[in-house]
């Protein structure tokens, strides 16, 4: 009887720790659970080790992905694969049987954290695999040196050890690889090593090529909007994020559909017994302003309108774009009458400039403002839908000082109303797209 007992909770501990609340909509939702757990399991253990000063937690995790993932070097019909030493640096060659003479080359440098993982891990195998065939490209993953045991910049140092080496004479004649063809590529954390060889080694790569790195987080580095390598990468983080959408946009929003009728039944529409007309607008800062007299200065008492309109939004590039509503004059002109969810935010940069005397120039507290009005045909006047205010106050010795100002609400709008933003200081605002915006969105 104890035992039936021990085992029973057991079995519920054990279900307990499994089971993850999911939508109704996922397929095959066990082997999802199952792999949660597995890994959640993994990492406790690590952590359990570290803590009782076993080992280090990420040796422990280590030590898991090469016996679960990594994989010996295989040779298939088509590619060759060996693990070579190029540079000091252990790699992993893929070589193309068949193809041209000359052929591509990439190198290639995987991620995690510059901790985890291996380029001899089976999902790379098989990715590097992949893009040997399709390119007819020779693929050089490399194993660097990972954290705990190699600090910075000793990952940095095996990305450039083994670039250079590919790039030799030997090498390139070895693999039979064009050296007007090769290039730099690496997902998560081997992106930013990526990035960082080919910066350093700039004058060896062609000066004409374009590196686009599509894994990594390098909203860091200034963009500037005429530089090829900029519009390019915009490009393709659009082209995938409208692949991505178009091929999981449906099974998602049925997911999500199916999880919120539970809850809230009476927000979930049927698209198919009342479908409605989709339009949406979200205008984002310019850096290119149009230089009107009558927006430079404060806005006329006459027209009874607080604060400067601003009136260089962008309206179809970056994350700008226009669902059946215009940009006219910097205001959305509403095509569809109904609910609408309208929103606002600018962002304010303020300089703080000094006197002679080492005085600030200035009020330390003044007012930032901003305003959202609706224009309409029947009145004369625009009506105020919201306002929201904050106090500029900064420290001293500081070069500049950013505050935001956001809001959003529901209005009814009907067909030709026209919404704009004003603010107090239109110079002080900071257009980036990702910091300035304005748009609505039709809800019923």
């Amino acid at each position: 009887m104890r035992l039936r007992v021990a085992g029973a909770v057991m079995l519920a501990a054990a279900a307990y720790y499994v089971y993850l609340p999911l939508p109704s909509g996922v397929s095959e939702p066990w082997k999802l659970m199952l792999l949660d757990s597995l890994f959640r399991s993994f990492m406790q253990a690590s952590d359990i080790a570290h803590a009782l000063g076993f080992c280090h937690r990420v040796h422990l995790l280590n030590r898991v992905v090469s016996w679960v993932e990594v994989v010996e070097a295989r040779s298939s019909v088509t590619v060759h694969v060996t693990d070579s030493t190029l540079g000091g640096v252990p790699t992993r060659v893929f070589q193309p049987k068949e193809g041209r003479k000359l052929k591509r080359g990439v190198i290639y440098f995987h991620g995690g954290g510059w901790a985890l993982a291996s380029g001899k891990m089976r999902s790379y195998d098989l990715l590097c695999r992949k893009m040997s065939e399709d390119l007819d490209a020779v693929i050089m993953s490399v194993d660097y040196r990972l954290a705990p045991d190699a600090v910075f910049p000793d990952q940095y140092h095996d990305a450039l050890a083994a670039s250079r080496a590919f790039l030799s004479t030997e090498v390139l004649q070895r693999y039979s690889i064009d050296p007007e063809r090769v290039c730099v590529s690496g997902d998560s954390a081997g992106g930013n090593l990526a990035a960082a060889a080919a910066q350093e080694m700039k004058e060896t790569f062609a000066r004409s090529s374009v590196s686009c790195l599509t894994g990594s987080d390098l909203h860091s580095i200034p963009a500037v909007r005429g530089d090829p390598c900029w519009q390019v990468t915009q490009q393709l983080h659009l082209l995938i994020e409208k692949s991505v959408s178009q091929r999981y946009q449906r099974l998602i929003s049925t997911a999500v559909k199916d999880e919120v009728s539970r809850v809230l039944p009476s927000l979930v529409m049927d698209d198919r017994a009342s479908p409605r007309p989709k339009v949406a607008a979200h205008v984002t800062g310019s850096f290119a302003p149009k230089l009107e007299h009558d927006e430079g200065g404060p806005v006329s008492a006459g027209r009874r309108v607080q604060g400067q309109k601003i009136s260089w939004w962008e309206g179809r590039k970056g994350l700008a774009f226009l669902q059946d509503v215009q940009l006219v004059d910097g205001e959305l002109v509403v095509s569809q009458p109904g609910l609408y969810y309208v929103y606002a935010q600018t962002y304010f940069r303020h300089t703080h400039s000094l006197e002679e005397d080492g005085e600030e120039v200035g009020d330390r507290g003044k007012p930032l403002l901003q305003y959202v009005y609706k224009k309409v045909s029947s009145y004369p006047v625009p009506i105020l839908l919201m306002k929201t205010s904050r106090t500029s106050c900064w420290s001293r010795g500081s070069d500049f000082s950013l505050h935001s100002a956001h809001q959003g609400g529901l209005f009814p709008l009907t067909t030709g109303d026209r919404l704009f933003v004003t603010v107090t200081n239109a110079s002080a605002v900071d257009m980036d797209e990702k910091s300035s915006f304005f748009g609505a969105f039709l809800i019923s």
